[in-house]
């Protein structure tokens, strides 16, 4: 993961993109090398298929990229570029997490679900049909049956 972090970082800012690009495909093909057996005519496959993956990762970057290269070799940036952006995680700061703490119900709401349930399914309920309706586990829901029990 960390190689191709700097593989992107590399081809973004324009900078180690050889090394970048090399490291990556040696790390590609060693992990594949060691872990297949070299007799393998699927091995030397797989090991060309995923040298192959750097490249597309380094084809992708560069066009999205506004920089041009120097005479010097140094990276050349356009007037406002700045990456990452300074507001970056501007739409993150307001917003509500994706999951709501879980509040376990009362009682009460318990016993007011099982009788829903019940009449609902003309039959005792189980730990399960209260798994089912409060959305947690068959544990959790044979828990909630003994406690409005």
């Amino acid at each position: 993961m960390a190689i191709d972090l700097y593989l992107v970082w590399a081809v973004r800012s324009g900078r180690d993109v050889a090394l970048s690009v090399a490291v990556a495909v040696s790390a590609n093909v060693a992990g594949v090398l060691t872990t297949e057996s070299l007799s393998a005519v699927g091995t030397w496959v797989s090991a060309g298929l995923h040298g192959v993956f750097p490249f597309s990762i380094w084809r992708m970057h560069r066009h999205s990229e506004p920089d041009s290269e120097a005479s010097g070799g140094e990276p050349v940036r356009k007037a406002g570029s700045d990456w990452p952006p300074a507001d970056l995680w501007a739409d993150f700061e307001d917003s509500a997490p994706d999951v709501a703490p879980a509040v376990p119900p009362t009682a009460d709401e318990i016993r007011s679900a099982m009788a829903a349930l019940s009449s609902k399914h003309d039959r005792p309920v189980t730990g399960r049909m209260l798994a089912d309706h409060f959305s947690v586990s068959d544990r959790t829901g044979r828990r909630y049956l003994a406690m409005a029990v």
